[in-house]
């Protein structure tokens, strides 16, 4: 489990990541093209890569095509966002774009993740509702 530590000093954990073609069964059309409509649908083609990807936090490039890559990464902070008692743990899916496969895969998740308001994004669940 990799461990990831925010500038406000919250430590987050990879619990799961799952990489991807950004164009993965796409039939036809330029890159620039079909990344406007895969723009629009991150959230549901997160979802169906790795259920249930919710809470979602996306980094997207600014502008033009989108990198060859989809990364999905599942994070888990042993404190809450909103509930300070010992009992609450927090969770967030996000999902980036990359190119670059020659990182080291820690090196690979810390840029999209310091994009990330984990604090506004991430959701609280008790760790003893099972």
């Amino acid at each position: 489990m990799s461990e990831y530590t925010f500038p406000n000093g919250r430590i987050v954990f990879m619990t799961q990541f799952k990489m991807v073609g950004t164009y993965r069964g796409q039939m036809e059309g330029t890159p620039e093209a079909l990344s406007q409509r895969l723009r629009r649908d991150i959230a549901q083609r997160a979802e169906e890569e790795m259920p249930p990807a919710k809470p979602l936090a996306v980094v997207l490039p600014l502008a033009g095509a989108l990198p060859s890559w989809m990364c999905i990464g599942e994070f888990e902070s042993r404190r809450g966002v909103k509930h300070k008692d010992p009992d609450y743990s927090s969770s967030l899916y996000v999902c980036w774009f990359t190119d670059d496969l020659s990182e080291p895969l820690n090196k690979l998740i810390q840029q999209p993740l310091s994009q990330v308001d984990w604090e506004q994004k991430a959701e609280d669940y008790n760790i003893l509702d099972f």
